[in-house]
């Protein structure tokens, strides 16, 4: 399911792994239509799926050396199919896909092989791309240092502000966060105040079709936004 806008029970994965969905995103409807997670690697091949469930990790990575991978590509496969078997439903995945961040976390369903290549486990309760409280995890109202995953050439990889995007999913606020929201309440009752002052020689009415006379509570947010405030606190948390 694409968009889940129920509140749920907050996270506390052991760890933040982004993924990409398939090449250029092949996959990327399949996987939030059905709600389940893929990756590659030939890990539908016979061989290769037995040395991941019995967890030979060593000789996983002598099969992609013998396949033809260049120094460093073996090891780092390996490990991203070690990370996808082994998940106990600790580990929170996230993705991005179009301009919304999605997440979600494996459910102990068995793991399984897909008919058109790679192997699959469901999400439990599908992806979201909403925090718990129902907000729209976009790109817009999150960190460059997160949307930047976006621009990883690999498959998957450890997400460095793990804690932050925990705290964006849990809908949790950080202090500064809040003592910034509080005194721009502040200072947008303030603006209203003033311009109550105002008399009508400074803001006269016209004719003019081209001009639309607003009223202080609009004007006020006009004020604050032209100093980038909301947009900062929309970004943090």
């Amino acid at each position: 399911m694409s968009k889940r806008t129920l509140a749920v029970m907050p996270i506390s994965p052991t760890r933040v792994r982004y993924i990409k969905l398939g090449r250029r995103g092949k996959w990327e409807k399949e996987c939030l239509d059905k709600g389940i997670i893929r990756i590659g690697f030939g890990a539908e091949k016979p061989e290769r799926f037995e040395l991941c469930q019995s967890g030979r990790w060593r000789d996983l990575r002598e099969s992609f050396i013998e396949e033809g991978k260049v120094k460093g590509t073996p090891k780092r496969s390996a490990n991203e199919l070690k990370y996808f078997f082994e998940d106990d439903g600790s580990i929170l995945w996230i993705t991005f896909v179009g301009e919304r961040l999605y997440w979600g976390m494996v459910n102990d369903a068995k793991l399984k092989i897909h008919a058109d290549g790679g192997v699959f486990r469901p999400i439990r309760d599908g992806w979201r791309c909403t925090n718990i409280q129902g907000e729209e995890l976009t790109k817009d109202r999150l960190s460059g240092a997160l949307t930047q995953l976006t621009m990883y050439q690999g498959t998957s990889c450890r997400v460095a502000e793990s804690d932050y995007v925990i705290h964006r999913i849990n809908g949790d606020k950080e202090p500064e966060v809040e003592r910034a929201f509080a005194a721009s309440k502040e200072i947008k009752a303030s603006a209203i105040n003033l311009m109550k002052l105002l008399r009508p020689p400074d803001l006269a009415e016209t004719d003019d079709e081209r001009v639309i006379v607003i009223g202080p509570e609009k004007l006020a947010a006009l004020v604050m936004d032209a100093g980038l405030v909301s947009w900062l606190i929309r970004k943090v948390s």
